[in-house]
């Protein structure tokens, strides 16, 4: 790992490695994967944050964003929340946890966004996000979610969040 490291851009750091099958494919294994996705939620930006959160102004719902949380969980056909061009064989995936924390700043605060499932379609996380943000703004209701899913049409979820917001967290491959 140490070696792997210094070969590595900043932003990547590798924790553990292990030897693994010679026929072992990361994408065709059973895994689970966290995202998180981060929300600077003030009056207005700051610097330090400018590039690993998204900034959104007013004052976002977190009871109404983890209500509609709920809907998200379990096996769907996630097509309303994959980008147009995704060349994947199902749009079938499993969350098996989504929900939405806030940590108080002194002026604000970060709200996080922590999903973890089986696989995520093209902007997915990112789509899940611009969802739960219009839930917060009160432009959706957290009982729209699951007519949102069940229609598998992109342009009933929300808008797709910027990337800077999201950090890929871990990987655990099933043994």
């Amino acid at each position: 790992s140490y070696a792997l490291n210094q070969r590595l851009p900043e932003d990547v750091i590798i924790q553990k490695s292990e030897e693994v099958e010679d026929d072992f494919h990361p994408t065709y294994c059973d895994c689970r994967k966290t995202y998180e996705y981060t929300i600077l939620n003030r009056d207005f930006p700051l610097p330090e944050y400018r590039n690993t959160a998204h900034f959104c102004y007013g004052n976002l719902d977190i009871d109404a964003m983890n209500e509609a949380c709920k809907a998200f969980i379990g096996e769907h056909d996630f097509a309303a929340f994959c980008s147009a061009g995704a060349q994947v064989k199902t749009t079938v995936r499993t969350i098996y946890s989504l929900t939405v924390t806030e940590e108080k700043l002194r002026s604000g605060r970060l709200v996080r966004i922590i999903v973890q499932g089986n696989g995520f379609l093209y902007n997915m996380v990112r789509i899940i996000a611009g969802t739960l943000i219009e839930v917060g703004r009160g432009m959706k209701k957290a009982d729209d979610i699951s007519d949102i899913i069940s229609s598998a049409d992109r342009s009933n979820a929300g808008p797709t969040a910027p990337a800077k917001g999201l950090k890929l967290v871990e990987i655990r491959y099933e043994e």
